[in-house]
């Protein structure tokens, strides 16, 4: 996947920029990076996890999944209100 391609797909940029304008995307691989970072610590829970139990672990990680859950508040905000989430609000 190209983060900024997952970055559209999860409504990201919805949540950007003027909430009266057109969507705005953050112009970088946001998802990329966020993805990098969760790898990252799913490679170091799962070495621990080996270390203390002598069993390995398997490491899926989905971009559109990862994002949708940076903005969760967001989600469940729409959910309680029925108000469309901006960044302003």
């Amino acid at each position: 996947a190209y983060g900024v391609t997952v970055e559209a797909q999860c409504g990201l940029g919805s949540l950007n920029g003027d909430p009266n304008g057109p969507l705005t995307l953050t112009g970088q691989p946001y998802a990329d990076w966020c993805t990098g970072m969760f790898s990252v610590s799913a490679v170091l829970m799962a070495l621990d996890h080996r270390r203390r139990t002598g069993e390995g672990q398997r490491i899926d990680i989905s971009q559109a999944e990862l994002m949708a859950s940076l903005f969760g508040d967001s989600i469940v905000g729409f959910g309680m209100t029925g108000k469309m989430p901006t960044e302003h609000s």
